[in-house]
């Protein structure tokens, strides 16, 4: 009766320690970095301020250096499939993904709120970024300057200050990023909207058309 009852209270206290990880959430930190040819990116994600995921630039270098050996082979591979893709055509490759629009379309009542519900969850900390932007064309970097520059009057408030800071050139074509993104994210959120979600027939077979669509093709 000891045992059960020890068993039990620490199933309980494994429970509630699930629970409030979910409750906490994640929080994910970004660092992106580009000047000229070469970009740095530093991304985090920490439980309780402790980090348990790291992924930077550094790493990716790595791996690439990895699988130098390896790259002609995946370009021969990648050719064929896009050949292969050619060949279809445009016409039936919308034949083939129809039924899964038309499901999608039937959806649309159930993944709305979820949608809703998903952005709720995301808890926006901190937004700074610098960006010097200027592209062939004078008019498209105006509007993406004024788009910037709207989303930071819109998110920026007193209790989460937002620095978005674009500068727009005309003389170059440069594309220059620093930025700094903190998030966090409320799991238990996702967690209970995605099962209730899941609790949808329409959505299940949603689901299912697509898993079937990617293993025959």
């Amino acid at each position: 009766m000891n045992i059960l009852l020890i068993l039990g209270i620490i199933i309980a206290l494994i429970i509630i320690i699930i629970l409030l990880i979910l409750y906490k959430g994640i929080k994910l930190s970004l660092l992106v970095q580009k000047k000229e040819a070469e970009l740095n990116y530093n991304l985090i994600i920490s439980i309780f301020t402790i980090p348990v995921f790291k992924k930077s630039n550094e790493d990716k270098s790595d791996e690439d250096n990895e699988d130098t050996d390896d790259e002609d082979k995946e370009n021969e591979e990648e050719t064929e499939e896009n050949e292969d893709e050619d060949d279809k055509g445009i016409r039936e490759k919308y034949k083939e993904i129809k039924p899964i629009l038309k499901k999608l379309k039937e959806c649309k009542p159930y993944l709305k709120p979820f949608i809703k519900h998903l952005l709720r969850s995301l808890d926006f900390k901190k937004i700074s970024g610098f960006l010097k932007i200027g592209l062939n064309d004078h008019t498209k970097t105006v509007k993406i300057a004024s788009f910037i520059w709207s989303v930071g009057a819109i998110v920026n408030t007193v209790s989460k200050p937002t620095s978005l800071i674009v500068e727009p050139t005309f003389t170059e074509e440069v594309i220059d990023i620093d930025m700094e993104l903190e998030i966090k994210i409320n799991l238990l959120t996702i967690l209970i909207q995605t099962i209730i979600l899941l609790t949808k027939k329409e959505i299940r077979e949603l689901i299912e058309m697509i898993l079937d669509y990617r293993k025959n093709y």
